[in-house]
């Protein structure tokens, strides 16, 4: 937030004094509490703040900030290869099969994922015959089952899926 002169971030402005034009391109910065408290205070200025009203109908007292424990997880999953990833998205051109888009990202990245048609759980290869380019959404769909491809190269819906060359 701007006010004249002054950002109420301070990441917003260079030692200089000058406008720290790369922090605005950031779509999440990190902010000391105080900013954050500063920010909230100046939005919600004259009227009740929703976390405020919430806990008093509940009869509870207001929360306060706490910090989070860190919990240690230990996670065992099969071995993904990065290999898979690269050919899958170089043989599909890193368009997904089934909408035909394609996106790159500001690093020159294709967003485009390896799907394993068989999945890795139930025995799935890392082979490139057993990939598919699919974007994220539906990457979700498929491996949810909620849209699935035929024998015939064609996905549930309207969309044609690229066959590859299975050579």
């Amino acid at each position: 937030m701007r006010a004249g002169d002054r950002y109420d971030e301070r990441i917003l402005r260079k030692a200089d004094g000058s406008t720290n034009k790369g922090a605005f391109g950031r779509a999440v910065r990190l902010l000391p509490d105080e900013e954050f408290d500063a920010i909230l205070a100046a939005g919600f200025a004259g009227q009740p703040k929703p976390w405020e009203l919430m806990p008093a109908a509940l009869g509870e007292p207001a929360p306060t900030r706490n910090e989070r424990p860190i919990v240690r997880q230990v996670l065992e999953r099969p071995f993904r290869d990065q290999p898979f990833r690269r050919q899958v998205r170089a043989v599909y051109g890193s368009t997904c099969a089934v909408t035909g888009l394609r996106f790159i990202n500001g690093g020159g990245q294709p967003e485009v994922e390896a799907a394993h048609i068989r999945p890795v759980a139930a025995s799935g290869t890392d082979s490139v015959r057993n990939g598919i380019a699919l974007t994220g959404t539906v990457h979700w769909l498929f491996d949810r089952g909620l849209i699935a491809i035929s024998d015939d190269y064609r996905s549930s819906g309207r969309a044609t899926c690229r066959r590859i060359s299975r050579g």
